[in-house]
């Protein structure tokens, strides 16, 4: 664009960001140029004649000021950032627009002075969030002026860009996604003779020159060292010297010189949040026969340490040596508030003796172990404790009377403990004298000291790295995450890695157990959820972590009381907000899943982000099992197929995994036992065979999974739909590899539908057993209810359930009752099941490892939306049997029985047309039916007497014959009950003889009559069969069905009803 002039004119914009003339922005917005891509060139006349040049943005809006009369075009900026490019109001500008400017994706600027690099460190997250809105160009020869407050400002300089720029170009626009780096700039502390800063020095030579106003005490942030925040050469020191055994504070020279002059030592104490008690001494009762002490002793809180002065810690902050965290009640402290105040004159007479005060185990019951006295049971003397603690650096250091003493393993101090002075009180220098050691009786602690332990593992954590990014990046910008996921996915190990990432950056975490206090009183969690929001502001920056947030405030119940549900949620809601709102802390929270938490915390926009933890694939599943041998220190696993456990372990979750992983360590160690113990403990192959026999994964506990014994081979006929199911389902599992390549959808969704009797149920249950899949079987009635949301909840359930199975099969039975059209429901439960299953079928995430398998015999009676590519993506026929499927499905059945070589299955297929699968079913059972009755009735013909006899015994079992055509075959009601029982003892003591072990020895075979135990079906059997058994589906309902799927296969069209309810008489009025 050409260059346009204008008169400056001041505008309080707070921001680097000018107003243009309305000619200009007319011009600029027929261009459909976005706002964000403007650069203006703002050019003045020098003194030299020479043009300087500054760059701004663009606001979007038009410039207020006109003047009419003139035609002069005004450009407003702002009072201070035109100050600071040395532009006075009224001046005369040249202005040069750039819609196409270079962008930079990474830059590096530096504060003017120290006071606005205090100002930025103070502002950090608002200059993260607000910058953009602030400035659009960067130059190396104007700085950056920053409006961080109503009252505060701050100037930056400009020292790198990437990547750079070209030659001829001096300024770049700041890309969206840019990175900035600001470089600290503080106040350089005073050199060393020889013209050095000096990284450790003492008190007496390093603040003696230096002079300021004296207030009593600093307030810092405290992080217990060592660190990785802090300078490499800190860290050096620290942990080649003795220095992390006493109590000592690493300090700025500056942060402290106003507060401890010239001394070498000062008193520290934590101070904690005004909305915070610090919790009393757990009581420990008195045994019987010893009087209670008059007054529980309570360990020191103002600590006599030394100081030692390092440039390495950043200003603002202090570092604890481990021993002085402990003695202080915080052993791993990441930005907590110390007070530092001038340490008074130490006791200028020693006591002559210390007492060691163990502290005591609060699920001990038994006290009597130490004794009053030099010595105790175990035989510990004065010498032996005051090895103890020159081990622990306790003499080397400061002495505070109370002093808190760390945990030290199979020792007096095995608890912790803390240190009494005789008959003084105050602090000591180290002792140089001999003093004596005495061992006192125990008492409770008010907090648990801990040991001297490391920071928490920084996890390896497979799988999660997209999630631990979103989080990571979320908390920092104070926002509020949900995470949810089921038992075992990994919730609580992303939390500690998140938490081992921030500590790194010295930012305040504490967790929240929730579970916790899902039992407690209404007014005991409002106070509780206050304390800890009020807690989270304190040590701002802090993420506060409320784990299984779902426990404390559940979902509403329906038909159940939720006044405590949604009191606590508006509580929740209420300090959430007052908290992120000031951008001093980050929420972070678990759950199972995102319905299980109130709506209210849902709804109400405290949670920015919501990441959700899914069952791990194969290749993501190989390397949780790596990680998991890697943590039981068996890292060889040369032997082991990793892929094939990986293969075998669809649908664990990471906690499944290890333990899956413990189960195989311990069947190595059973058989290294097995062998006497030769065997070296490696893990094999077969050892992870045993622990997946009989083991259940977490998300299938409870999940009703059905078992099936039917196979293909038990089926005749239905060839085709038997490849359609296999291509369907079997083959994505059985070749994954081949099938991930496949850039299309997969096909998910098969409609079996035919006439009843065809094999559509027989075949779901094949499925269950011959593509190795999870089964999970649904009857229609058993989702529907009447109240609203418990249906549609039970669908998502359902799904839910089949995805943490996958791969699985979900088969819905009669699918018609499930899924009718809608509005033809009074009550609507169906309709909004059909809703709710359209989503689930083919919703936004989709189905992956789950597939569908519904059954029905009127497929017209489903709403079509279900029946398109996506949800159901194939219907199958089961159609009547032919000429060749009869004689397949015979040839199945009889596979069963024993039929007499005589038997044609041939000629019984043709005279059996009409019959479907289960006619053919229930035919072979009658014939063997007809077999069974012929055995039992030539064995005993004629046995009156065993007649009798049974007669007293009548009525044992009964047994009938199938019949399917009742309307001709009536059974008669008028049977005497003596033929019924005679027959039932019979055929009874005929299958217990037949199901009796043979016996050894000669004189049992003679002593028995042989017994037959195979049943011949011969012809006069199956022709009786013939005879009795009947089609179940008459001519003419066939010829309705026949219809019916022929208008559904050909007939159907992709118009929709118009929802006009019918106005004809007799008409069906609907609620669409």
């Amino acid at each position: 664009m050409s260059s346009h002039s204008a008169i400056v004119a001041f505008a309080s914009l707070r921001s680097s960001l000018v107003n243009l003339p309305p000619s200009i922005t007319a011009l600029l917005g027929n261009s459909h140029v976005p706002v964000q891509n403007v650069i203006v060139e703002i050019a003045t006349a020098g003194k030299n004649g020479s043009n300087a040049a500054v760059y701004a943005g663009w606001t979007g809006f038009s410039s207020m000021k006109h003047d009419f009369k003139s035609g002069s075009n005004f450009v407003e900026v702002d009072p201070l950032f035109a100050k600071s490019i040395n532009i006075s109001e009224g001046a005369k500008v040249s202005l040069n627009f750039h819609v196409s400017p270079p962008e930079a994706q990474t830059i590096f600027l530096e504060p003017v002075t120290p006071g606005d690099w205090n100002t930025v460190e103070l502002h950090a997250q608002f200059l993260e969030m607000n910058m953009l809105a602030q400035i659009r160009a960067v130059s190396f020869k104007q700085p950056l002026t920053i409006y961080l407050s109503s009252t505060a400002t701050a100037s930056l300089l400009l020292s790198k860009i990437e990547p750079p720029l070209k030659e001829g170009i001096s300024f770049a626009k700041i890309s969206a996604n840019a990175e900035v780096i600001v470089a600290p700039k503080v106040t350089k502390p005073a050199a060393s003779a020889n013209g050095t800063p000096s990284k450790k020095k003492s008190v007496a030579g390093s603040l003696r020159k230096m002079q300021d106003p004296s207030p009593n005490y600093a307030l810092l942030r405290a992080v217990t060292l060592p660190h990785s925040y802090f300078d490499d050469e800190i860290g050096f020191e620290f942990e080649n010297s003795r220095d992390n055994r006493n109590l000592a504070i690493y300090v700025d020279s500056e942060a402290v010189y106003s507060v401890v002059k010239t001394s070498q030592h000062a008193m520290v104490s934590v101070v904690n949040p005004p909305l915070l008690k610090k919790p009393g001494p757990v009581q420990i009762p008195t045994p019987e026969g010893q009087a209670p002490e008059e007054e529980q002793r309570q360990p020191a809180t103002k600590i006599g340490v030394d100081v030692v002065l390092s440039d390495a810690i950043p200003a603002g902050y202090v570092g604890l040596s481990p021993r002085l965290g402990v003695a202080l009640g915080v052993p791993n402290a990441i930005s907590t508030i110390v007070r530092i105040e001038q340490a008074p004159k130490p006791l200028s007479r020693l006591p002559r003796k210390l007492f060691i005060v163990p502290f005591a185990d609060a699920t001990k019951s038994d006290r009597n172990q130490i004794k009053f006295g030099g010595r105790t049971e175990d035989g510990v003397s004065s010498k032996e404790l005051q090895g103890l603690l020159e081990h622990m650096g306790v003499l080397s250091s400061p002495i505070t009377n109370n002093l808190r003493l760390p945990k030290v393993p199979s020792t007096a101090l095995n608890f912790g403990g803390m240190i009494e002075f005789e008959q003084a009180d105050g602090w000591m220098l180290p002792p140089t004298s001999n003093i004596t050691f005495e061992l006192k009786q125990e008492i409770a602690s008010d907090i648990d000291v801990g040991a001297l332990e490391e920071p928490t593992e920084n996890l390896n954590l497979c799988g999660v790295s997209d999630s631990l990014r979103r989080i990571s990046k979320a908390v920092r910008r104070g926002s509020g995450i949900l995470l949810t996921g089921s038992s075992g996915s990994g919730k609580s190990a992303i939390l500690e890695r998140i938490r081992y990432g921030l500590n790194e950056d010295l930012i305040y975490t504490f967790r929240v157990s929730c579970s916790d206090f899902a039992e407690e009183r209404i007014p005991v969690i409002k106070d509780a959820i206050q304390k800890w929001f009020a807690e989270a502001s304190w040590y701002s920056p802090s993420v506060v972590i409320f784990e299984d947030l779902d426990k404390l405030i559940p979902e509403e119940v329906e038909h159940m009381d939720s006044t405590r549900t949604r009191q606590l949620a508006e509580v929740f809601i209420q300090s959430a907000k007052a908290t992120l709102d000031l951008r001093s802390a980050s929420l972070l929270a678990t759950a199972s899943y995102k319905e299980g938490v109130h709506s209210f915390l849902v709804t109400s926009h405290i949670f920015d982000e919501w990441v959700h933890l899914k069952a791990p694939d194969k290749s993501i599943r190989k390397e949780i099992i790596v990680e998991a041998l890697r943590r039981h220190g068996l890292s060889d696993v040369a032997d082991i197929d990793v892929l094939e456990i990986a293969d075998n372990t669809e649908g664990f979750l990471p906690g499944d995994i290890m333990t899956l992983s413990e189960r195989a360590k311990h069947e190595a160690l059973i058989r290294k036992l097995d062998n006497g113990g030769k065997d070296d403990m490696t893990l094999q192959q077969q050892d992870f065979d045993l622990a997946l026999k009989d083991f259940v994964p977490a998300s299938l506990r409870g999940v009703n999974l059905q078992k099936s014994t039917v196979t293909w081979n038990d089926i005749g006929g239905l060839k085709e739909i038997k490849r359609v199911l296999l291509e369907t389902l079997e083959w994505p599992t059985k070749y994954a590899p081949i099938f991930a390549n496949c850039p299309l959808r997969l096909r998910s969704g098969l409609l079996l539908y035919g006439y009843p009797g065809c094999g559509k149920t027989i075949l779901a249950s094949a499925v269950a057993h011959e593509c190795g899949l999870n089964f999970i079987s649904i009857k229609g009635p058993e989702i529907l209810n009447k109240y609203i949301g418990a249906s549609e909840k039970s669908v998502r359930d359902l799904f839910e359930r089949a995805q943490a199975a996958k791969p699985c099969v979900l088969f819905f039975d009669e699918f018609d009752s499930i899924a009718p059209k809608r509005g033809h429901d009074s009550t609507g439960v169906t309709d909004r099941v059909v809703n709710q299953m359209l989503t689930q079928m083919d919703g936004a995430e989709g189905l992956d490892g789950v597939y569908v398998l519904a059954a029905t015999s009127r497929p017209d009676l489903i709403d079509s939306a279900l029946l398109r590519p996506g949800r159901i993506d194939k219907t199958l026929l089961c159609d009547m049997p032919s000429y060749e499927d009869r004689v397949d499905i015979i040839r199945a059945l009889s596979s069963k029985v024993e039929l007499a070589e005589d038997i044609a299955l041939e000629d019984i297929a043709g005279e059996t047309d009409g019959f479907s699968g289960a006619d053919l079913q229930a035919l072979m059972y009658n014939a063997h039916l007809e077999a069974i009755h012929e055995i039992v009735d030539e064995k005993h013909s004629g046995s009156e007497a065993t007649g009798a006899s049974v007669k007293d015994k009548g009525g044992k079992l009964e047994y009938f014959q199938v019949l399917l055509d009742f309307d001709r075959n009536l059974i008669d009601g008028t049977k005497e009950v003596t033929k019924d029982a005679f027959a039932s003892y019979n055929l009874d003591s005929l299958l217990r003889k037949m199901s009796a072990p043979k016996r050894a020895g000669a004189a049992d075979s003679t002593s028995h009559q042989p017994v037959n135990k195979n049943i011949t079906i011969r012809p006069h059997h199956m022709a009786k069969s013939l005879a009795s058994t009947k089609p179940s589906i008459s001519v003419k309902e066939r010829e309705r069905l026949a219809a019916i799927y022929h208008e559904f296969i050909s007939g159907r069209s992709g118009e929709m009803p118009s929802g006009t309810a019918s106005t004809d008489v007799g008409g069906r009025a609907t609620l669409m």
